[in-house]
């Protein structure tokens, strides 16, 4: 009985490890993208200006 629950736990583990490695990814893309756009964008409007 116990070794079952100790097998769901890791898949549950296992699935929360998957979705904060996602979240890093995404959070690592956010400061990765942010600065260019933020660039692109000041680029743009001393252009225009």
């Amino acid at each position: 009985r116990w070794e079952v629950r100790d097998r769901g736990n890791e898949k549950h583990r296992a699935k929360d490890r998957r979705r904060d490695r996602q979240k890093e990814e995404r959070v690592a893309l956010l400061t990765d993208v942010l600065p260019a756009v933020l660039a692109l964008r000041l680029r743009q409007t001393d252009e225009d200006g």
